[in-house]
């Protein structure tokens, strides 16, 4: 199964989640 490496960037309030390709 395909392993995806989640990158957490720091956001104001919270966090962005981006799934690099």
């Amino acid at each position: 199964k395909p392993t995806h490496d989640l990158i957490l960037y720091p956001r104001d309030g919270g966090y962005m989640v981006a799934f690099p390709k």
